[in-house]
């Protein structure tokens, strides 16, 4: 892991399966997406 910036969360998001967007539009925004796991309830 390198580190604190941009990268460095790319990495940390990657590693729990994930993505990391940047976008520049107005102003910059940061989109990080992760899985979820859903566990099935037995009732």
């Amino acid at each position: 892991m390198t580190g604190f910036g941009i990268q460095g969360m790319r990495e940390r998001v990657s590693a729990l399966g994930g993505d990391l967007t940047l976008e520049k539009h107005n102003g910059t925004r940061v989109i990080v997406n992760l899985p979820t796991f859903l566990q099935q309830i037995a009732g």
